[in-house]
């Protein structure tokens, strides 16, 4: 067999550890392995052989959080006889593992102070465990501060984790669990001081039997981390044995901390506990399960909503720093704080933050850099709120600088660049241009009687007429489209030169035709005959020639630049 030893109470050398419970004294012993075990032996009331098989069945439930003392050894006159026959007290005494950790009714009477994080961190412990427990129909059936282990407030190197595998708590004095399969104790548990309900006296034993003293063990640990709840306690229990579910002082100071610290949903269910007339209207551990999960998300939605209102205040902060900078003239360091404000907080600054990158680039511009100023003009449109009047201006602006430094091109503020648009004419403007060409007609008519046959008056009158003709049609198509600056010379020359050559050839062709065969015809139809030759040559001398030049031109135009030619 093992060898097992008592160990000694380490406040007092020389006598054994143990600690003394309602119903049996609990010694701590050590085997050769140095294992610690636990020895409970029972007061002669209790030694029941009943705890023989209920040991056998308690088993099964050993592998469930905070149960792990379910597997034990009763010893029992048939398998321990010599032993007994040596030590009778230890007759059905229980042999089980020892758990680590103060118990939650030292923790009250030392009053030691919890964070919030210990306080939830406990309560969620023992919810878990109770609530595992219910779902299988299991119940202790005798919870209370002695029967509530802590390993979790232990400074250990396992986490806070206890010998045996415990988590942030563990349940003790088993013996009257209820679970299906159990037969009821002959001595039913009429519940502990402090934990009892109104109708435990009648005798606690069924699968709700934890409801009550669950929910204020519950809500002791939620509230522990306030040190009001701390002063007010009673003793080894938070509520006097007296008042329990009265409307007592001790109450409202409790359900007060609860709401505050953990929210409505926490307060509520503690209320429906202490009201409740029977042990079913309490609440079950799969609703304090919820209730602090759903405080979980909440603390973190309010952590968020914190984090984000402190980086507005750091962000506004800046904005104004910034704006004092920008009064004094240091633009770079205000850009820098605003760069850093936009990081915090970018809707909030984005305005801001813009419309500063605006006024330096202007000065830039001033300058005369040229690049550097479009650089910031972009920066300022990454940043510039969508659908703004800003953004709409710093596009305009970009556009305008692109076609100083490279020519017409789109600007590529989104993330596709737009196509050339086609220039059409409207209405009016097609009016307007056969206005030109009706003042065209009436120049040379009057220009051909002024000349009298004269070939080089006639060519020089007609170029000045082409090129005003040339020189109002580009100012026509400017008002449709920002044509390139060079179709000013283009369509003036080209008009120009294009209608001296067709008068010279109309005269000739005039002269030909009708003068030198002695016709009759008449003079101001012979003067339409002429004009009519020169516009159709013209037309085509000017398309030829407007052609070639914009061929030759438009190599050295970046791409999807937009072209616009004078003789549609």
């Amino acid at each position: 067999g093992t060898t097992y030893r008592t160990t000694e109470h380490p406040a007092a050398p020389g006598v054994p550890y143990g600690q003394e419970g309602r119903q049996a004294i609990v010694y701590q012993l050590t085997a050769d392995d140095d294992a610690r075990r636990a020895l409970k032996v029972f007061k002669p009331r209790y030694r029941l052989p009943a705890l023989v098989s209920l040991a056998g069945k308690l088993k099964r439930f050993a592998d469930l959080p905070g149960l792990s003392v379910c597997r034990r050894t009763v010893l029992s006159p048939q398998r321990h006889g010599d032993l007994l026959g040596q030590y009778p007290d230890l007759t059905y005494g229980v042999l089980m593992p020892w758990v680590e950790g103060p118990t939650w009714m030292e923790v009250l009477l030392e009053k030691r102070e919890l964070s919030p994080a210990q306080s939830l961190t406990l309560a969620r412990s023992l919810t878990e465990t109770l609530a595992a427990m219910e779902e299988r129909g299991v119940a202790h059936c005798d919870l209370s501060g002695p029967n509530v282990l802590l390993p979790a407030l232990l400074p250990s190197p396992a986490g806070g984790r206890g010998v045996g595998g415990e988590g942030g708590v563990a349940l003790v004095d088993v013996e009257q669990l209820h679970a299906p399969g159990l037969e009821r104790p002959e001595l039913l548990p009429g519940g502990s001081p402090g934990y009892a309900h109104k109708t435990a006296p009648d005798g606690l034993w069924g699968s709700v039997a934890d409801r009550f003293a669950g929910a204020v063990l519950l809500a002791e640990m939620l509230g522990w981390c306030d040190e009001r709840v701390r002063e007010t306690a009673w003793g080894e229990n938070y509520f006097d044995p007296a008042e329990m579910q009265q409307d007592c002082e001790r109450y409202h100071i409790l359900v007060q901390v609860l709401r505050e610290y953990w929210g409505d949903s926490v307060a509520t269910l503690f209320g429906r506990a202490w009201r409740s007339e029977t042990l079913a209207d309490c609440p079950s551990f799969g609703e304090w399960l919820v209730a602090l999960g759903t405080w979980d998300s909440q603390k973190e939605e309010e952590n968020a909503m914190e984090q984000k209102d402190a980086k507005e205040r750091l962000a506004r902060a800046g904005v104004e720093k910034a704006k004092a900078l920008m009064v004094i003239g240091q633009v770079e360091q205000a850009l820098e704080e605003l760069e850093e404000a936009h990081h915090l907080a970018p809707e909030l600054v984005a305005e801001n933050y813009a419309r500063a990158l605006v006024e330096h680039a202007a000065q830039r511009e001033d300058a005369g850099d040229l690049k550097e100023s479009l650089t910031l003009y972009r920066r300022a449109l990454q940043v510039a709120p969508e659908e703004s009047a800003l953004r709409r201006e710093i596009v305009a602006i970009i556009s305008r600088l692109e076609e100083q430094l490279h020519g017409p091109v789109p600007v590529e503020s989104e993330v596709v660049s737009r196509p050339a648009a086609r220039v059409e004419l409207p209405a009016g403007r097609v009016i307007l241009w056969l206005a030109i060409m009706l003042i065209g007609w009436a120049g040379a008519i009057g220009g051909g009687r002024l000349a009298s046959g004269n070939k080089l008056v006639v060519a020089i009158i007609w170029a000045v007429t082409g090129a005003l003709v040339g020189l109002v049609q580009w100012l026509v198509i400017r008002k449709i489209s920002r044509a390139n600056y060079w179709w000013l010379l283009v369509s003036p020359v080209g008009w120009a030169g294009c209608w001296a050559l067709g008068g010279i050839a109309a005269t000739m062709i005039g002269a030909t035709l009708f003068v030198d065969r002695g016709g009759g015809i008449n003079y101001t139809l012979q003067l339409n005959l002429w004009w009519i030759a020169a516009w159709q040559l013209a037309l085509l001398l000017n398309a030829i020639f407007n052609g070639a030049a914009a061929v030759l031109l438009l190599r050295n135009r970046p791409a999807g630049s937009q072209s616009v030619s004078n003789t549609k």
